[in-house]
């Protein structure tokens, strides 16, 4: 059995494909937590500054929209745009 586990790690999970499909992935979520935090903090802070960040806040829930923006650290800025992705 653990020969059959070694050699599906080898040659599926870390295949070329699946290495490159994973690597890709993970660009794609990075750059999108860095679009929404951009827009989120944008917005609670100091309002949006371009039309790109306008559209990515309209895309936001509304239930991580509320509180009082004074309120509102970089930390729980960047929880909400995790919860996002949660959602």
């Amino acid at each position: 059995m653990g020969k059959i586990i070694d050699l599906s790690v080898d040659k599926l999970y870390n295949s070329r494909v699946v290495l490159e499909i994973e690597a890709a992935g993970n660009e794609v979520l990075t750059g999108l937590m860095e679009t929404f935090s951009d827009a989120m903090y944008s917005e609670l802070k100091s309002g949006p500054k371009s039309p790109r960040l306008q559209t990515i806040w309209r895309l936001i829930p509304d239930n991580l929209k509320s509180g009082e923006s004074e309120n509102f650290s970089t930390y729980l800025i960047l929880r909400r745009c995790i919860a996002i992705y949660l959602e």
